[in-house]
Protein backbone atom coordinates (compact mmCIF):
# COMPACT_ATOMS: atom_id res chain seq x y z
CA UNK A 1 0.00 0.00 0.00
CA UNK A 2 2.79 2.40 0.97
CA UNK A 3 4.74 1.64 -2.22
CA UNK A 4 1.65 2.22 -4.37
CA UNK A 5 0.95 5.58 -2.77
CA UNK A 6 4.59 6.61 -3.08
CA UNK A 7 4.56 5.66 -6.78
CA UNK A 8 1.31 7.59 -7.36
CA UNK A 9 2.74 10.74 -5.73
CA UNK A 10 6.01 10.38 -7.62
CA UNK A 11 4.03 9.96 -10.84
CA UNK A 12 1.94 13.08 -10.12
CA UNK A 13 5.03 15.25 -9.64
CA UNK A 14 6.87 13.72 -12.60
CA UNK A 15 3.90 14.05 -14.95
CA UNK A 16 3.35 17.71 -14.01
CA UNK A 17 7.07 18.40 -14.51
CA UNK A 18 7.07 16.80 -17.98
CA UNK A 19 3.99 18.71 -19.15
CA UNK A 20 5.20 22.03 -17.76
CA UNK A 21 8.61 21.54 -19.37
CA UNK A 22 6.86 21.70 -22.77
CA UNK A 23 5.54 25.17 -21.91
CA UNK A 24 9.12 26.39 -21.41
CA UNK A 25 10.28 25.34 -24.88
CA UNK A 26 10.76 28.11 -27.46
CA UNK A 27 8.05 28.40 -30.12
CA UNK A 28 10.29 27.14 -32.93
CA UNK A 29 11.13 23.97 -30.98
CA UNK A 30 7.47 23.32 -30.16
CA UNK A 31 6.68 23.73 -33.84
CA UNK A 32 9.27 21.09 -34.74
CA UNK A 33 7.70 18.66 -32.26
CA UNK A 34 4.03 19.22 -33.01
CA UNK A 35 3.82 20.61 -36.54
CA UNK A 36 3.98 17.13 -38.05
CA UNK A 37 1.67 14.90 -40.06
CA UNK A 38 1.44 12.53 -37.05
CA UNK A 39 0.14 15.15 -34.63
CA UNK A 40 -2.11 16.73 -37.25
CA UNK A 41 -3.83 13.39 -37.79
CA UNK A 42 -3.93 12.49 -34.07
CA UNK A 43 -5.51 15.84 -33.11
CA UNK A 44 -8.02 15.71 -35.95
CA UNK A 45 -9.00 12.10 -35.23
CA UNK A 46 -9.43 12.57 -31.48
CA UNK A 47 -11.29 15.85 -31.79
CA UNK A 48 -13.66 14.51 -34.45
CA UNK A 49 -14.48 11.46 -32.30
CA UNK A 50 -15.30 13.62 -29.28
CA UNK A 51 -16.98 16.42 -31.26
CA UNK A 52 -19.33 13.96 -33.00
CA UNK A 53 -20.44 12.60 -29.61
CA UNK A 54 -20.91 16.09 -28.15
CA UNK A 55 -22.74 17.60 -31.11
CA UNK A 56 -26.26 16.42 -30.05
CA UNK A 57 -25.82 18.18 -26.70
CA UNK A 58 -24.67 21.61 -27.90
CA UNK A 59 -26.51 24.08 -25.69
CA UNK A 60 -25.14 27.25 -24.15
CA UNK A 61 -27.11 26.53 -20.96
CA UNK A 62 -25.52 23.11 -20.37
CA UNK A 63 -22.43 22.77 -18.17
CA UNK A 64 -19.48 20.81 -19.58
CA UNK A 65 -16.44 19.87 -17.48
CA UNK A 66 -13.16 18.84 -19.10
CA UNK A 67 -11.21 16.78 -16.54
CA UNK A 68 -7.50 17.13 -17.26
CA UNK A 69 -8.09 19.95 -19.73
CA UNK A 70 -4.38 20.71 -20.27
CA UNK A 71 -3.91 23.83 -22.36
CA UNK A 72 -7.52 23.75 -23.60
CA UNK A 73 -7.10 21.68 -26.76
CA UNK A 74 -10.74 20.55 -26.53
CA UNK A 75 -12.25 23.45 -24.58
CA UNK A 76 -11.22 26.30 -26.86
CA UNK A 77 -13.08 25.00 -29.97
CA UNK A 78 -16.16 24.34 -27.81
CA UNK A 79 -16.48 27.94 -26.60
CA UNK A 80 -20.00 29.21 -27.21
CA UNK A 81 -21.45 25.71 -27.37
CA UNK A 82 -21.54 24.97 -23.60
CA UNK A 83 -20.92 26.64 -20.27
CA UNK A 84 -17.32 25.48 -20.02
CA UNK A 85 -15.29 24.37 -17.00
CA UNK A 86 -11.71 23.14 -17.17
CA UNK A 87 -9.94 21.26 -14.38
CA UNK A 88 -6.22 20.52 -14.33
CA UNK A 89 -3.38 19.98 -11.86
CA UNK A 90 -1.14 22.42 -13.71
CA UNK A 91 -1.72 26.10 -12.93
CA UNK A 92 0.36 27.16 -15.94
CA UNK A 93 -1.94 25.16 -18.23
CA UNK A 94 -5.00 26.73 -16.62
CA UNK A 95 -3.58 30.20 -17.25
CA UNK A 96 -3.13 29.22 -20.90
CA UNK A 97 -6.76 28.08 -21.11
CA UNK A 98 -8.01 31.35 -19.64
CA UNK A 99 -5.91 33.31 -22.11
CA UNK A 100 -7.60 31.69 -25.12
CA UNK A 101 -11.04 30.81 -23.72
CA UNK A 102 -12.30 33.81 -21.76
CA UNK A 103 -15.68 32.35 -20.86
CA UNK A 104 -14.21 29.12 -19.48
CA UNK A 105 -14.03 28.71 -15.72
CA UNK A 106 -10.70 27.14 -14.76
CA UNK A 107 -10.26 25.11 -11.57
CA UNK A 108 -7.12 23.64 -10.04
CA UNK A 109 -7.66 20.09 -8.82
CA UNK A 110 -7.26 16.36 -9.32
CA UNK A 111 -9.46 13.86 -11.14
CA UNK A 112 -9.63 11.48 -8.18
CA UNK A 113 -11.26 14.12 -5.96
CA UNK A 114 -13.24 16.59 -8.05
CA UNK A 115 -13.95 19.87 -6.20
CA UNK A 116 -17.59 20.09 -7.28
CA UNK A 117 -20.92 19.21 -5.73
CA UNK A 118 -22.76 16.11 -6.90
CA UNK A 119 -25.09 16.17 -9.92
CA UNK A 120 -23.68 19.48 -11.18
CA UNK A 121 -22.60 18.95 -14.80
CA UNK A 122 -24.58 17.94 -17.87
CA UNK A 123 -21.52 16.58 -19.68
CA UNK A 124 -18.12 15.46 -18.36
CA UNK A 125 -15.24 14.93 -20.77
CA UNK A 126 -11.78 13.49 -20.18
CA UNK A 127 -9.28 12.91 -22.98
CA UNK A 128 -6.12 10.91 -22.38
CA UNK A 129 -5.97 11.79 -18.71
CA UNK A 130 -6.55 8.44 -17.04
CA UNK A 131 -3.47 6.92 -18.70
CA UNK A 132 -1.48 8.92 -16.14
CA UNK A 133 -3.30 7.28 -13.21
CA UNK A 134 -2.88 3.89 -11.54
CA UNK A 135 -5.73 1.40 -12.04
CA UNK A 136 -7.11 2.24 -8.60
CA UNK A 137 -6.91 5.97 -9.36
CA UNK A 138 -8.59 5.40 -12.72
CA UNK A 139 -11.59 3.83 -10.98
CA UNK A 140 -11.66 6.65 -8.41
CA UNK A 141 -11.63 9.24 -11.21
CA UNK A 142 -14.48 7.52 -13.07
CA UNK A 143 -16.43 7.24 -9.80
CA UNK A 144 -15.96 11.00 -9.31
CA UNK A 145 -17.09 11.79 -12.87
CA UNK A 146 -20.22 9.74 -12.19
CA UNK A 147 -20.82 11.65 -8.93
CA UNK A 148 -20.60 15.14 -10.46
CA UNK A 149 -22.65 14.48 -13.61
CA UNK A 150 -26.41 15.03 -13.41
CA UNK A 151 -28.94 12.21 -13.79
CA UNK A 152 -29.51 11.99 -17.53
CA UNK A 153 -26.04 13.47 -18.16
CA UNK A 154 -23.18 11.93 -20.13
CA UNK A 155 -19.54 11.14 -19.39
CA UNK A 156 -17.11 10.69 -22.28
CA UNK A 157 -13.62 9.27 -21.72
CA UNK A 158 -10.93 8.73 -24.36
CA UNK A 159 -7.79 6.75 -23.63
CA UNK A 160 -5.12 4.73 -25.42
CA UNK A 161 -6.24 1.21 -26.30
CA UNK A 162 -4.27 -1.53 -24.52
CA UNK A 163 -5.03 -3.78 -27.52
CA UNK A 164 -2.81 -1.69 -29.80
CA UNK A 165 0.73 -2.03 -31.14
CA UNK A 166 1.60 1.09 -29.12
CA UNK A 167 0.96 -0.80 -25.89
CA UNK A 168 3.31 -3.60 -26.96
CA UNK A 169 5.94 -1.05 -27.97
CA UNK A 170 5.50 0.77 -24.64
CA UNK A 171 5.97 -2.42 -22.60
CA UNK A 172 9.21 -3.23 -24.42
CA UNK A 173 10.44 0.33 -23.82
CA UNK A 174 9.50 0.07 -20.12
CA UNK A 175 11.36 -3.22 -19.70
CA UNK A 176 14.96 -3.45 -18.51
CA UNK A 177 16.24 -4.67 -21.86
CA UNK A 178 19.02 -2.54 -23.43
CA UNK A 179 17.60 0.39 -25.41
CA UNK A 180 18.47 0.54 -29.08
CA UNK A 181 16.49 1.77 -32.06
CA UNK A 182 13.55 1.64 -32.43
CA UNK A 183 13.07 1.51 -28.65
CA UNK A 184 13.42 4.46 -26.27
CA UNK A 185 13.50 5.13 -22.55
CA UNK A 186 9.87 5.53 -21.42
CA UNK A 187 9.65 8.64 -19.27
CA UNK A 188 6.18 8.28 -17.73
CA UNK A 189 6.20 6.73 -14.24
CA UNK A 190 2.61 5.48 -14.69
CA UNK A 191 1.18 4.99 -18.17
CA UNK A 192 -1.90 2.73 -18.02
CA UNK A 193 -3.91 2.00 -21.15
CA UNK A 194 -7.33 0.31 -21.23
CA UNK A 195 -9.17 -2.16 -23.41
CA UNK A 196 -12.82 -1.42 -24.30
CA UNK A 197 -14.01 -4.23 -21.99
CA UNK A 198 -11.90 -2.93 -19.09
CA UNK A 199 -13.30 0.60 -19.43
CA UNK A 200 -16.84 -0.79 -19.65
CA UNK A 201 -16.28 -2.70 -16.40
CA UNK A 202 -15.01 0.46 -14.68
CA UNK A 203 -18.03 2.43 -15.85
CA UNK A 204 -20.40 -0.31 -14.62
CA UNK A 205 -18.73 -0.35 -11.21
CA UNK A 206 -19.18 3.43 -11.01
CA UNK A 207 -22.93 3.02 -11.62
CA UNK A 208 -23.31 4.08 -15.26
CA UNK A 209 -25.98 2.62 -17.48
CA UNK A 210 -26.40 2.87 -21.28
CA UNK A 211 -22.66 2.37 -21.81
CA UNK A 212 -21.24 2.13 -25.31
CA UNK A 213 -17.75 2.15 -26.72
CA UNK A 214 -16.25 3.13 -30.02
CA UNK A 215 -12.75 3.99 -31.14
CA UNK A 216 -10.69 6.44 -33.11
CA UNK A 217 -7.27 6.77 -34.76
CA UNK A 218 -5.81 4.14 -37.05
CA UNK A 219 -2.35 3.36 -38.35
CA UNK A 220 -0.38 3.59 -35.09
CA UNK A 221 0.78 7.23 -35.51
CA UNK A 222 2.32 7.23 -32.02
CA UNK A 223 4.60 4.31 -32.83
CA UNK A 224 5.60 5.96 -36.09
CA UNK A 225 6.43 9.28 -34.40
CA UNK A 226 8.25 7.74 -31.39
CA UNK A 227 10.41 5.55 -33.64
CA UNK A 228 10.99 8.59 -35.90
CA UNK A 229 9.92 6.57 -38.92
CA UNK A 230 7.42 9.22 -39.95
CA UNK A 231 9.93 12.07 -39.56
CA UNK A 232 12.33 10.13 -41.80
CA UNK A 233 9.57 9.72 -44.40
CA UNK A 234 8.66 13.42 -44.14
CA UNK A 235 12.26 14.31 -45.02
CA UNK A 236 11.94 12.26 -48.21
CA UNK A 237 8.55 13.75 -49.02
CA UNK A 238 5.85 15.20 -46.74
CA UNK A 239 3.33 13.73 -49.14
CA UNK A 240 4.11 10.18 -47.92
CA UNK A 241 2.79 10.52 -44.34
CA UNK A 242 0.03 12.89 -45.48
CA UNK A 243 -1.29 10.31 -47.95
CA UNK A 244 -0.95 7.55 -45.37
CA UNK A 245 -2.91 9.46 -42.71
CA UNK A 246 -5.41 10.59 -45.32
CA UNK A 247 -6.14 6.92 -45.98
CA UNK A 248 -6.38 6.23 -42.22
CA UNK A 249 -8.86 9.08 -41.87
CA UNK A 250 -11.06 7.77 -44.69
CA UNK A 251 -11.05 4.26 -43.21
CA UNK A 252 -11.99 5.41 -39.71
CA UNK A 253 -15.69 5.95 -40.39
CA UNK A 254 -16.00 2.43 -41.81
CA UNK A 255 -14.01 0.71 -39.06
CA UNK A 256 -15.98 2.47 -36.29
CA UNK A 257 -19.16 0.72 -37.41
CA UNK A 258 -17.60 -2.77 -37.13
CA UNK A 259 -16.21 -4.93 -34.29
CA UNK A 260 -12.75 -3.82 -35.48
CA UNK A 261 -13.42 -0.54 -33.65
CA UNK A 262 -12.23 -2.40 -30.53
CA UNK A 263 -8.76 -2.56 -32.10
CA UNK A 264 -8.43 1.13 -32.99
CA UNK A 265 -5.58 3.02 -31.34
CA UNK A 266 -7.90 4.88 -28.93
CA UNK A 267 -10.90 3.69 -26.92
CA UNK A 268 -13.80 6.14 -26.59
CA UNK A 269 -16.49 5.32 -24.06
CA UNK A 270 -19.71 7.17 -23.30
CA UNK A 271 -21.82 6.43 -20.25
CA UNK A 272 -25.19 7.79 -19.15
CA UNK A 273 -26.28 8.34 -15.55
Amino acid sequence: MGNRRYLEELNKDSTREIFESFKKLPANQLKLIYNTADWAYINHSEFKAVYDLLRPYFNKKLRLLDVGCGDGRFLIPLEGKFRLYGLDFSKSFLREVKKHCKSCRTIFGHAEKLPFKSDYFDVVLSVRLIQHLSKKQQQNAIDEMYRVVKPGGKVIVLNYNSMSALNIYKKICQSKTPKFWPFIKWRWVIDEYNSPSELKAMFKRAGFNRIRTTGCTLGEPDVLRLTKISSFLEKISRKIPLKYYGLCERLESYVKSTPLANLMNRVVIIGGK
